[in-house]
């Protein structure tokens, strides 16, 4: 009787264990699944579904927190990517080639672009908004353009409320 106690006792430890693999491979499996972007003059990327809009605000920065993200600052001009949505969406974006199924539009205007209508300035900074990471539409870029013309990016999740 002793015995098979026993028996019972590693046949639910060793179900336990299962469960908690399992438990981690699907942790690990939806932590990798997260999007991650990339970002330099000449696109934006991304490893998560394919682009279904966002916005890029030139912005003028008034305070920043010790890692040099902006925490206080006035938007100017905002840019909007629009998107066909019954078209096939992409997981890469330019700014200064055409992008199938994708144009650009000024925040205020009718008007739509085929490349990018803003330049990137050296010493200036500018936000992306309405990119999704960890399912929430909330994550954001800010880019500041360095001498030599790198980006310099922060990036910031803001949960939803």
């Amino acid at each position: 009787m002793h015995y098979l106690k026993m028996i019972e006792m590693v046949r639910i430890n060793f179900e336990g264990i299962r469960s908690c693999v399992v438990i981690i491979f699907l942790s690990f499996l939806i932590y990798s699944c997260d999007a991650s972007f990339k970002v330099n003059e000449e696109f934006i990327s991304t490893s998560g579904d394919t682009f279904s809009g966002f916005t890029i605000d030139k912005i003028v920065v008034l305070d920043q927190d010790e890692s040099g993200l902006p925490t206080e600052y006035s938007e100017g001009e905002t840019v909007w990517l629009v998107t066909e949505t019954t078209k096939k969406g992409r997981k890469k974006i330019y700014f200064k080639k055409v992008n199938e199924n994708y144009q650009w539009s000024y925040s205020e205007s009718p008007e739509l672009f085929d490349i990018l209508p803003i330049e990137f300035e050296i010493g200036s900074w500018y936000h992306i908004t309405g990119l999704e990471k960890s399912g929430s539409p909330d994550y954001q870029i800010f880019i500041h353009v360095l001498e030599n013309r790198d980006f310099e990016l922060f990036d910031k999740h803001t949960p939803r409320r």
